[in-house]
């Protein structure tokens, strides 16, 4: 589990250096598999690359602890059901997420991180379903 968190953080530590370039390839990637997305984050590529490196921040310095990390990620889902991302968005997110990764990497980018993001990613997205969930029933 450490050996994960590790690779994460050294990772986007990494991938901070060049965040407009994480940036662009992670939205390119996301609005070519998910067109629909682009009018619901109307902000410059400026704004957008602080934005994905601020999330992407806040979920890395909370894997350590984790009630923070799960409050966290529900409270992500939460705000992002309300501009209109679904679950069956996630799935296209995380591969973006993963081809920025790769592509801003390079060979820093090795099938060992690549899995500890994956297994994060995992994590997140069921918090993020189970708070949809809750979320919606008690909606209804």
């Amino acid at each position: 589990m450490q050996r994960n968190i590790d690779r994460i953080n050294a990772s986007l530590r990494v991938a901070a250096h060049n965040a407009p370039a994480l940036e662009e390839a992670f939205y390119t990637r996301l609005y070519a598999l998910r067109p629909r997305l682009r009018s619901l984050v109307p902000m410059s590529p400026k704004q957008r690359s602080e934005r994905l490196m601020n999330l992407l921040g806040g979920i890395v310095q909370r894997l350590n602890r984790t009630d923070a990390l799960a409050r966290h990620a529900r409270a992500l889902a939460l705000r992002a059901d309300l501009i209109g991302v679904t679950e069956d968005d996630y799935d296209a997110m995380e591969r973006s997420l993963n081809a920025a990764f790769a592509e801003t990497l390079g060979p820093q980018w090795d099938g060992p991180t690549q899995q500890a993001w994956t297994n994060l990613t995992a994590v997140l997205r069921g918090l993020s379903v189970e708070a949809l969930d809750l979320h919606h029933r008690h909606a209804a």
